[in-house]
């Protein structure tokens, strides 16, 4: 038998710069950080079409929505910003439109449908991995619905404070 090669697949981006997807599954894994101690955090696992099929794109989040911004991220060059942010699970479900800025802020209890949004279709604009530059990340301050979320059931988030 030959020795057979392809073209990889490409994301197919709209003329607006978004890649369709669909989450096809969302769940809590457990994993190691890069001090080794166990955490868990929100696995994201969105199907995306390819010009050779479909494709999984992955996104990790905590499980925790903090009002305060401290999330540095790293730029393309691996520099850290200097400027704090909101940690990744509170960016999306505030691009979302799930999370306002002043419930964040109120001290009123979170009931967040996280898991209704697994079925759900959306669009976002991806960028380079920090440490593989051919393969790319979703932006999720470009996160949105394609079409309106359906309710479903709830998982429980919680609120640092």
């Amino acid at each position: 038998m030959g020795i057979s090669i392809s073209r990889a697949g490409k994301l197919i981006i709209d003329v607006d710069g978004y890649v369709s997807a669909n989450l096809d599954s969302l769940q809590v894994v457990d994993s190691a950080d890069e001090n080794g101690r166990e955490r868990s955090q929100l696995e994201f696992i969105f199907k995306v079409p390819t010009t050779k099929g479909t494709s999984d794109k992955y996104l990790w989040t905590g499980l925790n929505v903090n009002s305060e911004k401290t999330y540095y991220p790293v730029d393309d060059d691996g520099v850290i910003s200097t400027t704090p942010e909101y940690n990744k699970l509170t960016q999306l479900l505030i691009a979302l439109g799930l999370l306002t800025e002043e419930k964040l802020n109120s001290d009123d209890e979170l009931d967040i449908d996280i898991e209704s949004l697994v079925g759900q279709e959306f669009q976002f604009k991806v960028k380079p991995n920090k440490l593989k530059p051919a393969l790319s990340d979703i932006d999720i301050k470009s996160i949105r619905f394609k079409v309106a979320p359906q309710a479903s059931k709830t998982i429980q988030i919680t609120k640092d404070k």
